[in-house]
């Protein structure tokens, strides 16, 4: 090892390097994403028409002339008159008729349904409406969702911020 005077300071010299400070340098990107949505559910309507039924039963009867039936078009005939088979003895007669619902569609004006069928079987969900639904995105990455008094509205936000450095 060698000495080295300057002045009044020594140095000590060596075979290894002196490591010097040296400025970094870097590409910094710092990025922020923001995806946002608003789904406003549409109104819907799920209708059930009945069907025609008849239903004929009992013990110790006779029916005089058809036990009924159904026409291909929904018309339902009646059964006949019915007599006790063995007079003075228990009986059952049973008869049970449902007509079926008159097929038609909704009352649909400017794409609003104004009139359902008056169906057996009828389930109505209300659509959604946008009224004070808002989303907000600021360049510094915050933001916002906010549903207010949207019924049936979904809101959402995905925000994503990343850090990238590269020499």
């Amino acid at each position: 090892m060698k000495l080295v005077h300057f002045g009044r300071f020594a140095l000590a010299a060596s075979g290894l390097a002196m490591a010097v400070a040296m400025p970094a340098h870097a590409d910094i990107t710092h990025t922020f994403a923001t995806q946002s949505s608003i789904t406003v559910l549409p109104t819907t309507i799920e209708s059930s028409a009945r069907t025609a039924s008849l239903a004929v039963s009992g013990n110790n009867v006779t029916v005089a002339t058809s036990l009924g039936s159904i026409s291909s078009d929904g018309v339902i005939t009646a059964p006949g008159a019915a007599t006790v088979t063995v007079p003075g003895s228990a009986f059952t007669y049973n008869v049970s008729v449902a007509d079926e619902d008159t097929v038609a569609g909704p009352t649909i004006a400017s794409g609003t349904v104004t009139a359902t069928p008056d169906y057996s079987t009828q389930t109505t969900q209300v659509g959604g409406l946008a009224t004070g639904a808002t989303v907000t995105a600021l360049s510094s990455g915050v933001g916002t969702a906010v549903i207010g008094t949207a019924v049936g509205t979904t809101v959402s936000t995905l925000q994503q911020a990343s850090l990238s450095v590269f020499k």
